[in-house]
């Protein structure tokens, strides 16, 4: 025999309605997702320039520690060769049967082009930060204009001389060129880096 009161329990009343609960998902905080987002972006740019900065710290550092150790600077070849070759053609165009104005034209070109040409080559910089780290500054002295003295001292006796011609112009290029190569450390100043006292 069925047992009536258990059906009952799980019978439906015919007079209720049956509802169905939902369970209620609360609608995500736009603005507070939005304020997270802009913080992490802000987070992200901060990273990334402290990253850069402290990349850029140490290449300055690096490049800073290399200065620092500078002393001893050796002329390159290629600027003490072609630096005494255009002197010594200041100087050579001077003893030439040629115009006066040709000469004092030439003699500037020349002799501009040669200290252009040492001033702009990068081993300055390294000559400039010796000085600095063995005497404190950088500056031209007496001391290294002497050398060029028997320049200007050429260059005032060869016009006068009566013999001018392609001979005297090409003895003097080639005795001026071979003088400035063998007292060119003195002139750029880079023999002074390898001396103890001041120049």
């Amino acid at each position: 025999m069925f047992d009536i009161k258990s059906l009952e329990g799980h019978t439906t009343h015919p007079t209720r309605p049956h509802t169905q609960r939902k369970r209620l998902v609360s609608s995500p905080d736009l603005g507070a997702l939005a304020a997270t987002d802009r913080q992490t972006t802000t987070l992200k740019h901060m990273t990334n320039y402290d990253t850069h900065r402290d990349n850029n710290r140490e290449t300055s550092d690096h490049e800073l520690s290399e200065s620092e150790y500078i002393t001893t600077v050796s002329t390159p070849n290629l600027v003490r060769t072609i630096a005494s070759l255009l002197l010594g053609g200041a100087v050579g165009v001077m003893g030439f049967a040629i115009a006066p104005l040709l000469k004092v034209i030439l003699l500037i070109v020349l002799a501009g082009a040669g200290l252009l040409f040492i001033t702009i080559h990068p081993y300055r910089r390294d000559v400039s930060a010796a000085y600095m780290n063995r005497y404190g500054e950088y500056r031209t002295t007496v001391r290294r204009l002497i050398p060029l003295f028997p320049d200007w001292l050429a260059l005032m006796i060869l016009p006068v001389i009566p013999m001018q011609g392609t001979f005297l112009g090409i003895i003097a290029f080639v005795v001026a060129s071979v003088y400035n190569y063998l007292v060119f450390p003195w002139i750029d100043g880079t023999a002074y880096t390898q001396e103890p006292d001041t120049p």
